[in-house]
């Protein structure tokens, strides 16, 4: 019995760096006031907002005598080091392909669930800095073990280093057939999370049938997370204050008390 793992299904991770949009380190237009950090840029400074933020996200972290100096020349290494820490971190797993069923070969083997795919992601973020990843799951599953149904599948995104489920929901396979012979449903799931400057976080995205008697799902997914340097306003709060929120924890939810062997 094979349970909880990747022998069900190709699980393949990619990670690239490229350029997101926002990210520049003279990035303007800062909605949010930034905290007083250095010496040399008081409150009433032009750029004091911007200058405030990039060093919030770990792009900069200024003299080790606690100034920044704005009117100093910049070199071009100095240059390469903020445009690596300021630019984004994609990581991708395309279209993987598994089983998860009470028989998924026809001799009997039971797969309950099975990881779709794994993205590891290097902060950009030094010094006290601190960015975001987000991430982006999509599922989609079908069987002609029909008569088993309408059966529950979970989709999770998983926080691997943390041990946290941060995200999950459910979607039901009708017990009625298309024209296709098959009975068909999608799901997708979104969060972002805060991480640390200097950090390497891994994220998962697991599929689990919630019920026993379907013989075969078939499942296709993908798993995207991108790190990113500023929150909504280009600084470094995921929430503004207009949202009225502070948190986007699930503490009054979890999934169902069965899927706490999922991780790997």
């Amino acid at each position: 019995m094979q349970r909880w793992g990747h022998a069900a299904g190709r699980s393949r991770s990619l990670t690239l760096v490229v350029g997101v949009a926002g990210g520049m380190v003279l990035a303007s237009g800062v909605g949010a006031l930034a905290a007083h950090q250095f010496g040399d840029v008081p409150t009433g400074h032009a750029f004091h907002d911007e200058i405030g933020a990039v060093a919030g996200a770990g792009i900069t972290t200024g003299y080790e005598d606690g100034n920044f100096r704005p009117g100093a020349d910049v070199s071009r290494q100095a240059v390469a080091a903020f445009l690596t820490r300021a630019n984004g971190r994609v990581g991708f797993v395309p279209e993987v392909e598994t089983v998860i069923g009470n028989d998924v070969d026809g001799f009997g083997t039971v797969q309950e669930a099975a990881l779709i795919g794994t993205v590891t992601i290097d902060a950009g973020a030094t010094g006290d800095g601190n960015g975001f990843v987000l991430l982006n799951g999509t599922v989609t599953a079908y069987t002609d073990n029909t008569d088993a149904c309408p059966c529950e599948v979970t989709t999770i995104l998983d926080d691997a280093d943390g041990q946290e489920f941060l995200n999950f929901s459910y979607f039901d396979l009708a017990g009625q057939a298309t024209e296709t012979g098959y009975s068909n449903g999608s799901d997708s799931l979104q969060w972002v999370v805060p991480v640390g400057a200097d950090s390497t976080r891994t994220f998962d995205l697991y599929v689990v049938v919630d019920d026993g008697d379907v013989a075969a799902i078939e499942v296709m997914g993908e798993l995207t997370g991108v790190y990113v340097p500023f929150g909504p306003d280009g600084g470094n709060d995921l929430w503004t204050q207009s949202d009225g929120a502070s948190s986007q924890s699930h503490e009054s939810r979890s999934p169902r008390s069965d899927l706490s062997e999922i991780r790997r």
